[in-house]
């Protein structure tokens, strides 16, 4: 529920958030960049959050938290409080658990758009932070299966069904050459695409698009091969540079962490 403060066009809330950046400002605050349940991607200034610990418990990057913001007529709100809601101690604990947890909100943070709400992309970065909390070993799966619902949510949905160009398609599990820039696969009559993907591969895409994102992961009883991680891994990092213009950090980090 909503409450209205004192100030003029100002307003005060509660919002589920998780933080995706946190950068000093001056020489007592800190502007966050925030995922909010009621209001997508936002930015609010904590003041005072370098030297008062207490009203801003849990403002770390990997916990859900509830933040009270005062919101009025400016692009940045004003954090007023911060409560814990769930830690996820595993991940914070897990070197490749807590890279992929920064590598995942990393592509938040660059491809969704300021104050457009959607209750899947946040449900879904919950999901994610309860799913490498509870598993072991299949952490960068998880992972490269969010980084494709959250391209889909957005409104990048990476085309693994027909040919971009003349629409034809390949068998249900046929292996196929994909495209980064269009972000579709390409046939080869139509010249083709410069990414092998194969069968295991293509089925991956389009199962990890949809809300059953993470099921179609860890419900898979084989572990994808080391050549399939590959090729999905080049696949989304690709696509993913294409709309970015540059190479996502997180993704780089990752790889010298797993390898």
């Amino acid at each position: 529920m909503e409450l209205f403060s004192r100030h003029v066009g100002a307003r005060l809330c509660t919002a589920r958030a998780f933080v995706l950046r946190s950068v000093d400002f001056g020489d007592t605050d800190r502007i966050l960049t925030l995922l909010t349940e009621p209001f997508g991607k936002m930015s609010a200034i904590a003041r005072g959050a370098r030297v008062s610990k207490r009203r801003f418990v849990g403002l770390q990057s990997h916990t859900l938290v509830k933040v009270g913001l005062r919101l009025g007529s400016s692009e940045l709100g004003t954090l007023t409080q911060v409560d814990e809601v769930r830690a996820f101690p595993r991940v914070l604990r897990d070197l490749t658990k807590l890279t992929c947890a920064s590598a995942a909100f990393e592509l938040v943070r660059e491809m969704v758009a300021p104050h457009e709400p959607d209750a899947r992309l946040f449900e879904t970065a919950v999901e994610l932070l309860e799913r490498l909390d509870d598993t072991t070993g299949r952490d960068e799966e998880l992972l490269l299966a969010f980084q494709v619902r959250v391209l889909a949510l957005v409104g990048f949905a990476i085309g693994v069904e027909v040919c971009g160009r003349c629409r034809r398609g390949p068998g249900p599990e046929q292996a196929a050459l994909f495209d980064p820039m269009s972000g579709s696969i390409i046939c080869r009559a139509c010249g083709g695409g410069p990414l092998y993907i194969g069968g295991p591969t293509r089925v991956r895409l389009r199962e990890t698009r949809g809300r059953e994102w993470s099921n179609a992961t860890l419900h898979q009883s084989e572990v994808l091969s080391s050549g399939a991680m590959e090729q999905l891994r080049s696949a989304i990092a690709d696509f993913t540079r294409h709309r970015l213009d540059r190479e996502l950090v997180g993704n780089r980090i990752l790889a010298q962490v797993t390898r």
